[in-house]
């Protein structure tokens, strides 16, 4: 639990725990999505991570005190638990080195603006949601652009 008198707290704890718990669960949601209806819930995979966001990271750290942003692979994404929230924070990636989209690794990721956590994946085989969860996608709010990012602790 975080103290909301003490802001800005190191999330770090608390993502890492996200991610070990995607990994865990992952061979069970990729059973689950092989026979899943896809035409009647497309937006399944993504309440799934959100609901998790939500338990799992949130709640932990603001027990009950505000609202993160959403988390998933859909800018769409909406809150699954109390849907009407609006959020009063967000997680934003921060590094003490210049850091390189890793799709572009000539591109550099801006420095002069805040990159919000948008989800995580994978960089593996290619880019994609499925474990081990090792890179972090952010989003730059000002400009509007995703960027892959290693995750580290």
């Amino acid at each position: 639990m975080i103290d909301l008198e003490r802001l800005p707290v190191n999330v770090t704890e608390h993502i890492t725990k996200f991610r070990d718990f995607l990994c865990i669960c992952w061979p069970s949601i990729d059973s689950l999505m092989a026979g899943h209806d896809w035409h009647e819930d497309d937006n399944f995979i993504d309440d799934w991570l959100e609901a998790n966001w939500e338990l799992l990271v949130e709640r932990e750290l603001l027990r009950g005190e505000g609202f993160l942003k959403s988390f998933g692979m859909s800018p769409s994404a909406s809150r699954v638990i109390s849907p009407n929230q609006k959020p009063t924070y967000a997680v934003y990636a921060k590094s003490n080195n210049l850091l390189f989209d890793m799709r572009r690794t000539t591109l550099s990721l801006p420095t002069d603006q805040k990159l919000r956590l948008f989800s995580l994946g994978s960089s593996e085989r290619y880019f994609g949601l499925y474990p081990p969860f090792d890179a972090a996608v952010v989003f730059a709010d000002v400009s509007k652009k995703y960027f892959y990012t290693p995750l580290t602790s």
